[in-house]
């Protein structure tokens, strides 16, 4: 080659690797940014509490009584998000991924500017925090269906050698999002004066998460489906039609694994050498891998060669399917939420109670510590705000560090099962620590729970997806983990209320209740490690399931 072109070809290089790279991160943006959004508006309603109370209930009321009525609008949304995951997870599995990723977040971003947008008690009386209500059962709705979905999305799409990596991303966002939410919670309350932000300045923080919403719409619109769906999809066309269900399901195939290039040769040509396929034997079945491996790696060659391998791989496909034909129903596909609780009821049981000290614990130390250690022991809110915000940010590494771990083969429940074991003998001494009242030491515990908590994060993408087949996947994991994170976690601060006021005990009953759950959750631990093996290590056949070298029917 001559010198003169080797500027060109590194320049085209540099070129392709740019755009191959700005794919891949506007991929992963556009499959975070709802769960951004979503914890982002979180974070704001809470911070702005006081303000909102004022504005959408009477002036009449108490000052308990009105808050009282707040934080019971406020858990509409906790209410309606189990039913918004089985929902969107239904859509999730029958009409696609980007389907409902993108619906969520248009009810998500509307649903939060349109709260912004809200007249208050003193312009339409009652009907303003009835209007409230409404646009948080909206946002419960959305929310239910959006974290579970995106996990499940990033997780198909990764690599093998990527998966939990790809999944924790999401998580990552929820960090992302709650930092974010309290930025723009103290810029707005610094920057407004107070008898100004009663009047117009809460409404800031709410309008401007139309940036974001629509900043998500336009990277979700194009938004390709994951291979792992597909292949399940056409498994369900095979199924119910099998001559078209086999057509379509090659197409798909062809357009996916080599971009529709070999889809050039004549279809007759294609059945003249399917035919040729079938005949050779078990020799086209041992060559059968390395020409899957081909496809997978777009190294497939264009042509009459392409057609051959391509015919092969297709009788391969047909051959799994009709043999799985008869173990499975019409229904594959069409009714997840029934098959989810009749088929995998225990499943959603086990990791609903695997997931019980993650969420009580999350609320707890992020949500109610910080408003207890304001009202309770006197410390200032801008302290309490500021040692959340930074260790949200500090934990937020060790998602993405254990999930690293999850890719490398690390024991997924074993390592589980050391942290809550941890959580478990710790639980009762950092609350005591909490006591001293210190803010040093509550900085410290704080860290220190947060961060077994991100550990946790780390492994649960994998975990999830891999109890779940991918027929019921998104329906599954959404609701499962939309409704311990609601009913568990939503509930912890309620919880700990009334036990305190039971006992007359704040910091030995709160600990004593946060050891409970992460021995429920150890024990659920056992129970996945025991029967379901895939969740600790992810079995080789998964693997080559989500490379395209087995159909989704052989997992089954």
């Amino acid at each position: 080659m001559p010198l003169s072109l080797v500027p060109a070809v590194l320049l085209l290089l540099l070129l392709l690797t740019s755009c191959c790279f700005a794919a891949a991160v506007a991929l992963t943006a556009a499959s975070a940014i709802g769960t951004v959004l979503e914890w982002y508006d979180y974070s704001v309603w809470t911070q702005l509490s006081p303000f909102l109370a004022k504005a959408f209930f009477p002036a009449s009321e108490s000052v308990v009584l009105r808050q009282l009525n707040f934080w019971l609008v406020y858990a509409v949304g906790f209410l309606f998000r189990p039913l918004g995951s089985l929902f969107f997870g239904h859509l999730c599995d029958v009409v696609g991924r980007r389907v409902s990723l993108l619906a969520t977040l248009i009810m998500m971003g509307t649903s939060t500017v349109l709260i912004g947008c809200l007249p208050t008690y003193a312009h339409i009386g009652i009907a303003a925090p009835v209007l409230l209500a409404v646009l948080r059962l909206l946002q419960g709705l959305a929310v239910g269906g959006e974290l579970g979905t995106a996990v499940v999305f990033m997780h198909e799409l990764a690599p093998p050698t990527a998966k939990t990596k790809g999944g924790c991303i999401v998580f990552m966002s929820v960090n992302a999002g709650i930092v974010f939410g309290i930025l723009v919670a103290m810029i707005v309350n610094a920057a407004v004066p107070p008898e100004y932000m009663l009047l117009w300045g809460w409404r800031i923080p709410f309008l401007l998460a139309v940036f974001t919403a629509t900043a998500g719409v336009v990277l979700r619109w194009d938004m390709p489906e994951s291979y792992e769906f597909l292949n399940g999809k056409t498994q369900l066309q095979q199924q119910q039609h099998p001559l078209k269900g086999r057509a379509s399901s090659w197409e798909e195939q062809k357009q996916l694994s080599c971009g529709g290039l070999a889809g050039k040769a004549s279809s007759a040509g294609s059945a003249a050498q399917s035919t040729e396929a079938a005949a050779a034997g078990p020799a086209a079945d041992a060559a059968l891998p390395d020409q899957q491996q081909q496809v997978a790696d777009g190294s497939l060659m264009i042509g009459e060669g392409a057609t051959e391998s391509l015919s092969k791989q297709q009788q391969h496909y047909r051959v799994s399917s009709d043999s799985s034909s008869s173990r499975r129903g019409s229904w594959l596909g069409h009714r997840p939420i029934n098959m989810l609780f009749r088929q995998h009821w225990r499943e959603v049981l086990l990791m609903f109670w695997f997931e019980t000290w993650s969420a009580a614990n999350f609320y707890v130390f992020y949500g109610w510590l910080p408003s207890f250690l304001n009202t309770s022991l006197g410390f200032p809110l801008k302290l309490t705000l500021g040692m959340t915000l930074t260790n949200m940010s500090l934990t937020l590494s060790m998602i993405p560090i254990f999930a690293h771990l999850s890719d490398r083969g690390v024991p997924r429940m074993a390592a589980t099962a050391c942290i809550l074991a941890v959580a478990a003998a710790s639980s009762v001494p950092m609350f005591l620590a909490i006591s001293w009242k210190s803010l040093a030491a509550a900085w410290l515990m704080q860290l220190a729970d947060l961060t077994l908590n991100a550990s946790i994060f780390g492994f649960i993408p994998t975990i999830g997806n891999n109890l779940f087949p991918v027929h019921v996947r998104a329906t599954g994991f959404n609701f499962v983990h939309t409704a311990s994170q609601s009913w568990l976690g939503g509930l912890s601060p309620l919880i700990i209320t009334a036990l305190q006021l039971a006992t007359g005990n704040t910091f030995f009953t709160t600990g004593i209740y946060l050891t409970v759950a992460a021995v429920i959750s150890l024990c659920a631990c056992a129970g996945l490690w025991r029967w379901y093996p895939a969740t600790n290590r992810t079995p080789p056949e998964m693997q080559q399931a989500a490379e395209g070298l087995l159909p989704a029917a052989s997992l089954q």
